[in-house]
Formats: structure tokens, sequence, C-alpha cells
């Protein structure tokens, strides 16, 4: 035998020789089952990792589902109400506009007449205003004094 392969037998006693050159073989060997099993352990957990971000995605898919199955009827009811808010509203301006302009026509009209009928007003309060109060007071009270024999007579003659 070979002095390496003596050293291979004092290096395992029991076992058959092994040559120097399959010893580094062997200790290739070992490492790259050394790091066949680091990558396995590696791989397990980016499994166990990946297996965990999925049950959150489906958890979050969950809520999302649950959030549109409750939020998007309420969210469409919402958006009918303020149309049907936009649509009294449109109504509203349109009965404003209307009404603005029929008091417009109406100041206009009033104007018209004023202007129609200035004249005789002025003429009504020129004459109002010469009225003498005094002379009229003092007429009606005369003739609420003729008036009085003239009621007993009437009253006589009823009866």
């Amino acid at each position: 035998m070979k002095e390496t392969d003596m050293e291979a037998i004092e290096d395992h006693p029991g076992q058959r020789p092994i040559p120097t050159e399959d010893k580094a073989h062997t200790k290739e060997a070992k490492e790259q089952t050394r790091l066949l099993q680091k990558m396995s352990r590696r791989q397990e957990r980016g499994i166990s990792v990946s297996k965990a971000i999925a049950i959150a995605e489906f958890a979050l898919l969950g809520v999302l589902v649950v959030v549109f199955v409750l939020l998007v009827p309420m969210f469409l009811k919402t958006v009918t109400r303020v149309q049907e808010t936009m649509d009294n509203v449109d109504a509203l301006v349109a009965h404003a506009e209307t009404s603005m302009s029929e008091l417009t026509d109406l100041a206009k009209d009033t104007d018209v007449l004023i202007n129609e009928n200035e004249e005789a007003i002025k003429v009504a309060l020129d004459n109002f205003n010469s009225v003498d109060f005094e002379s009229l007071n003092h007429s009606i009270s005369s003739l609420a004094e003729i008036m009085e024999p003239v009621v007993e007579i009437v009253k006589i003659l009823r009866e």
C-alpha cells in the first residue's frame, strides 16, 4: 500500500481505507451537503414567509370584499340622495328665477302705472293738501247740529 493509503487507514480504524484524494472529495461533498442543508433551511423559511404573506393577503382580500359589500351600497345610496338633492336645488333655482322675472315685470308695470298717473296723483295730492280741515270739521259739527232735530222728527213720524 502506498503511504497515503496508510494515512487513510489510521484516520478511520475499522473501516476500509479511504484514499487521500477521496478525502478531498468527501470534504467537498460534506461542504456541499452543508450548503444544501443551509439552502434548504432558507428555502423552508422563505416558504413559511410566503405562506404568511399569502394568508395576510387573503385576509386583506376578505376585508376588502366585506368593505365593498357594505360600503358600496351605502355609497350608491348617498350618491342617489345627492342627485335627488341637486335636482330639487335645480327646481328651486328655476322657481326663484321665474319669481325674480315676475317680480321684475311687476316693478316695471308699477313704474309704468305711476308714470302714467303721475299728473292725476299730483292733482289729487294738491287737492287733498288744499282742503281746510278746520273748516271741514266745523261744517261737520254744524251739520250734526242741524240733523238732530231732523232725527227727532223722523222718530216721531215712525211711531
